[in-house]
């Protein structure tokens, strides 16, 4: 283990990667990989909670579609906020 080191990470954002808002609501929609790497997708809510797939994507596009439709199943974003937000509740180790 090297103690003060910085390892500097070029992680590559996808264009797909955005804000979607409804309603006064926010996500955060986050994909990005490292170079060589799949892409990873992320959705943030405003309080900061991060729901990360498990599974990666070969295209960036394919992963966007799975955020829409993980939003759209969720009855769309003030949904997917308070599925989260009860998935925290009920395990509260989720976060750790």
């Amino acid at each position: 283990m090297m103690a003060g080191k910085n390892i500097e990470v070029d992680l590559i954002d996808s264009p797909y990667a955005q804000m979607l808002e409804k309603d006064g609501q926010y996500l955060s929609i986050q994909i990005y990989k490292l170079p060589g790497e799949n892409w990873t997708l992320e959705i943030v809510t405003p309080d900061n909670t991060s729901t990360v797939w498990d599974e990666t994507f070969t295209d960036d596009k394919v992963a966007f579609n799975t955020a829409i439709e993980a939003i759209d199943e969720a009855r769309g974003v003030l949904g997917f906020i308070e599925e989260t937000e009860a998935a925290v509740k009920r395990n509260p180790s989720y976060l750790n």
